[in-house]
């Protein structure tokens, strides 16, 4: 078999465990459908954490061009690194909210997340202001974030989660560590996300990712 569809074969596969050992098996007839998806998974996905173990984040691709997003470096190609221009719609279940005190930006020139069960509370920095604005996300409201946007997510109910429909537009860097990252809103000091991440990752084992 050709070494990349070998390698998105096998993440699928480990998408789909994830998500089975994942599903609470209860809840509304949309949350059964919508893990019903993400078990299928027929693109393939990632886990934050990428073991799946204290689960932050599933993400369930939701067109072909998704599996090669996060493709291992050493069978990336040139072509590879245009597949985040344009519209790329994902679906994504949080098991928990953002533990990090700090807020993080994103990668996409701009990126729309739709609330379709349960929801979250959203702290954001106003760079204007200097003041950490709150609001309430529920099904159906739209979360419209910017490059230049910095926030950070808490969930209404922990036990439950928070499903989303979640579409980056125009990737502005490939994904190197520093395509996007953390800010420190008391102290002012930026962050770029691999660093972060290694940093964290010595300390309690954590990680994050986009």
């Amino acid at each position: 078999m050709d070494p990349r569809k070998e390698k998105m074969l096998l993440r699928r596969q480990h998408i789909q465990r994830i998500a089975h050992r994942a599903d609470p098996e209860v809840g509304s007839k949309l949350e059964r459908m919508l893990w019903r998806i993400a078990k299928w998974s027929p693109f393939g996905g990632m886990a934050i954490p990428p073991s799946g173990r204290e689960l932050y984040m599933l993400r369930t691709y939701l067109t072909g061009e998704g599996q090669r997003l996060h493709m291992p470096r050493s069978l990336v190609m040139d072509s590879d690194y245009d597949v985040g221009k344009g519209v790329r719609p994902y679906l994504h279940f949080f098991k928990r909210g953002d533990d990090d005190e700090e807020v993080h930006n994103h990668p996409w020139r701009v990126s729309y997340s739709l609330i379709l069960a349960h929801g979250y509370r959203e702290f954001r920095w106003n760079p204007r202001t200097k003041l950490m604005e709150e609001r309430l996300l529920l099904p159906g409201d739209i979360n419209v974030l910017r490059h230049d946007d910095y926030h950070r997510v808490e969930l209404i109910d922990p036990d439950k989660g928070c499903w989303t429909v979640f579409c980056s537009i125009d990737r502005l860097a490939k994904s190197d560590g520093k395509d996007w990252g953390f800010l420190n809103v008391t102290t002012g000091k930026y962050t770029p996300w691999g660093e972060f991440v290694s940093k964290k990752e010595a300390e309690d084992g954590g990680t994050t990712g986009n």
